[in-house]
C-alpha cells in the first residue's frame, strides 16, 4: 500500500502542468509553444514578417 503512494507521488512530481478538464487529445493539440504570442510579448512587426518572407524566397 505504501508503495502505491510512493509511485503516485513520483508520477505527480513528473506530471507536466496542464489545464484541468482537457482530454489527452486536447492537451496534445494546444500548448504554450503552439499558441499565438500575446500582443504585449511580441517583438516583431510587419517589416520583420516582410523581411523573413523575402529572405525565405531565396
Amino acid at each position: 500500500m505504501a508503495k502505491d503512494s510512493k509511485v503516485s507521488r513520483a508520477l505527480k512530481a513528473l506530471e507536466v502542468r496542464h489545464e484541468p478538464g482537457l482530454t489527452d487529445v486536447q492537451l496534445m493539440l494546444s500548448n504554450e509553444d503552439l499558441k499565438p504570442v500575446e500582443p504585449e510579448r511580441r517583438q516583431w512587426g510587419a517589416w520583420h514578417f516582410v523581411a523573413f518572407w523575402m529572405a525565405d524566397s531565396f
